[in-house]
């Protein structure tokens, strides 16, 4: 038991601000998205089940965003990972009319973008990743969520301070 517990404490607690690793998520028909394909641009990923009336509520918000925000640079991305997802997103992402790309993912993919244990049994959606124009993760869920990254104006004003930010060249960031 102690060893689950230090597992999942680790698991909280990864660092912030951090490189975002590559991320794939697949649409349908067998198309892919890769979350690098959006460097330059200030990116939300909202992980989402698609039967949660919460993650539908968020993905609502990131509607407005992505119409008031979109062409300064904002990119908002959903990613489904409940059973089935794959085959639900499209009629979640008509449901929701999303203006902005939704796909799925599997599980155990989105637990490590997240760096959530497998043996955590405790964790809410939608998690949410916001990542700046140079590919830093800036803020994070914790497992619980994060009620200030839930928080329409909260947000907001975290993604108006990222979109003033410069993309800084490729070699200054060491990458």
């Amino acid at each position: 038991m102690l060893m689950c517990l230090a597992m999942s404490v680790a698991g909280d607690a990864l660092p912030i601000p951090r490189k975002c690793p590559e991320f794939v998520i697949f649409q349908n028909p067998g198309k892919e998205i890769l979350l690098s394909d959006f460097r330059g641009k200030v990116v939300v990923v909202a992980f989402v089940r698609t039967t949660c009336p919460h993650c539908r509520q968020f993905t609502e918000v990131l509607n407005r965003f992505q119409g008031e925000l979109g062409s300064r640079g904002f990119q908002a991305i959903a990613v489904a990972f409940n059973e089935n997802a794959a085959t639900l997103i499209d009629s979640f992402s008509r449901a929701s009319h999303l203006n902005y790309p939704a796909g799925s993912s599997p599980r155990d993919p989105v637990l490590k973008f997240l760096g959530l244990s497998i043996m955590e049994d405790r964790w809410v959606v939608p998690q949410i990743v916001v990542v700046d124009r140079n590919r830093i993760i800036r803020a994070q869920s914790a497992p619980l969520g994060s009620p200030d990254l839930k928080d329409e104006t909260k947000l907001r004003n975290l993604i108006s301070k990222l979109l003033s930010e410069p993309v800084l060249r490729k070699n200054s960031v060491g990458r």
